[in-house]
């Protein structure tokens, strides 16, 4: 999410920049602390007294992907028809890391602390249709050079002289590119959009030119988080949407678009402790046969052990979820995620309120340098009507000759109006380099704040589509198991009657076969996106470096203004010394 974090209910039920020994510890540490990642709809603008409230509420753009197990034999890109060699027997399990790459080659700073200076500008170019219907159309302009492997649909006369790319697009086309990106990597962290209109309620119209400013921004942090992802930027249909040219529109009509997941055609070997021994869970005609020449005391030890390593087995499968991706004996792994998940939500809090805090100050810092200008203005009529107040002859002798000689009072009133002038002089620059620093911090620096504010919602978002795939996976296992051990049950009874039909054992033993194949397309499925999220999670990783990029730049632009205030400041003071007192 973008500026849609600015909710109101952070703002109207208590003091958001209390102590922390008033409000914080308490309620940060409660179990009933719930961020509210979605405030739209959960707030009433019109009832926030806070100035600085952002009205800039978070529309539902938040599409579910369908989790339908894969039927197609598509492989991601950079792995395909590979084989991921899962099968250790009693060691740990470990799975070769598919995306090593992607984790050393994310980088999320800025272009001037990145190496591969990519970036993506998003401007406005309004066009009105009608009197009715009106939309804005956006400039988006990049200077990513694709291969030619990812390039050949694309028109390279959309590339001007300078390398750049420059499309136009609508909030409709970023909007179906999140649809698609959710669709097909559901385990990413994709960036939210910001919402296409104020949430009902608001008091300003959508076309407002704040609102507007704001979605343009929050457009602009989507496609630069995507950019600089190492597998999203890979995806066809993302340089599709940042190189095909204007008609955006028409050619989603006739492209053939892939949408399918991308873990189809990837192949795990199950380990054996989640496969279940089918030859001893049923027996055909042969091994029945030999079945019989065992003692009784045998075939009945053979039963116990079968259904001890069943259940263990089923077990086993229950379990895949809780297992740690990097040592299957610790069942930790949603403990884990949930854990994060609370504290993740803590920073998402905190950070927010960074956000509203650096814009506040710098707007209170702009009402005051903007109340220095007007001491100045002030003053400056103060010089002009002063000299008919401090001059005795315009009492005493009002009809002075003009060339006289000022005597020493209109010497000293000269030079006391001179040296005001530089007063008004130094308030006129403050306002002017406040100006210029509040303008760097709005476009720059609360930018970079709200971009790793981005970052933490994109994992958050991605932790949600992972527990709500658990909870369908979980459910569809627990169904499949059960269906597997009522179909054992009922063979083990028909088989011990003497007219049993050979049609009812191979009607139960299929439905065990294809019951079995489903769990395992499951646990596959579940190996990759453990797997996945495990990526992405070491990914973010680095996203604490931001905070380091961010806080160095705020306060180096803040040093730099503060030094120039100080030097217009101190040089004033040096002219003020020269003032006459008496």
């Amino acid at each position: 999410m973008s500026d849609s974090l600015f909710g109101s209910n952070i703002l109207e039920s208590e003091d958001p920049w209390a102590e922390p020994g008033a409000f914080s510890s308490n309620k940060l540490n409660s179990s009933e602390f719930k961020p509210d990642w979605h405030p739209s709809g959960t707030a009433d603008l019109q009832t926030a007294e806070d100035p600085l409230v952002d009205p800039f509420k978070q529309e539902d753009v938040f599409i579910k992907s369908t989790f339908e197990e894969p039927t197609s034999s598509r492989s991601i890109e950079a792995v395909k028809s590979a084989e991921i060699d899962s099968e250790l027997g009693e060691a740990d399990v470990e799975i070769p890391n598919l995306w090593s790459d992607t984790v050393q080659e994310f980088n999320p700073l800025s272009p001037h602390n990145n190496s591969s200076n990519h970036m993506v500008t998003v401007k406005e170019i309004p066009e009105k249709q009608g009197l009715l219907f009106k939309h804005i159309n956006y400039l988006v302009t990049h200077n990513i050079k694709f291969s030619g492997e990812y390039l050949k649909h694309a028109e390279q006369s959309t590339q001007n002289k300078k390398g750049e790319f420059k499309v136009i697009r609508r909030y409709s086309d970023f909007s179906w590119l999140l649809e698609i990106l959710l669709k097909k990597y559901p385990f990413r962290m994709i960036p939210d959009l910001p919402p296409k209109k104020f949430s009902i309620g608001a008091t300003s119209s959508s076309n407002d030119s704040l609102f507007l400013q704001k979605r343009r921004r929050g457009l602009q942090r989507f496609l630069n988080q995507i950019i600089h992802h190492p597998v999203l930027i890979k995806e066809p249909l993302v340089i599709m949407f940042l190189t095909v040219p204007n008609d955006f529109t028409n050619w989603k009509k006739i492209a053939n678009i892939d949408t399918s997941d991308e873990f189809e055609g990837v192949k795990v070997r199950i380990p054996t402790r989640f496969r279940l021994t089918l030859d001893k869970l049923y027996l055909n005609d042969e091994a029945q046969e030999s079945q019989e020449e065992y003692e009784e005391d045998r075939a009945g030890a053979a039963a116990n052990e079968h259904a001890i390593n069943l259940q263990t087995t089923f077990k086993n499968i229950e379990h895949v979820w809780e297992e740690n991706p990097t040592n299957y004996h610790n069942k930790d792994f949603m403990d884990n995620i949930n854990l994060i998940t609370v504290n993740l939500g803590k920073i998402h809090e905190i950070w927010t309120k960074l956000c509203i805090l650096v814009e506040r100050s710098e707007r209170r810092e702009h009402a005051l340098a903007l109340d220095k200008a007007k001491f100045g203005d002030f003053l400056g009529i103060f010089i002009k009507h002063n000299h008919t107040v401090y001059d005795l002859n315009n009492l005493a002798n009002p009809k002075i000759i003009k060339h006289q000689r000022p005597n020493e009072e209109q010497q000293n009133l000269g030079i006391i109006n001179n040296i005001l002038l530089s007063v008004t002089n130094l308030t006129k620059k403050s306002k002017e380099l406040k100006d210029e620093e509040v303008k760097i911090i709005g476009s720059d620096i609360l930018e970079s704040f709200k971009n790793y504010q981005d970052y933490i919602t994109s994992l958050h978002f991605l932790f949600d589509r992972l527990k709500e795939y658990h909870q369908i996976s979980s459910r569809d296992v627990s169904f499949l198991l059960s269906r597997i051990e009522k179909s054992n049950t009922r063979l083990l009874q028909i088989k011990s009657k003497s007219d049993v039909k050979g049609s009812d054992v191979d009607r139960l033993i299929t439905n065990i076969q294809v019951s079995h194949d489903e769990i395992l397309k499951i646990i596959t499925r579940i190996i990759l996106i453990k797997k996945c999220v495990m990526n992405e999670y070491k990914m973010f990783q680095t996203t604490k470096y931001l905070v380091s990029e961010i806080l160095q730049d705020f306060f180096m632009k803040r040093v730099k203004y503060s030094d120039l205030q100080h030097e217009a400041l101190v040089k004033c003071f040096h002219d003020l010394q020269d003032l006459p007192l008496k």
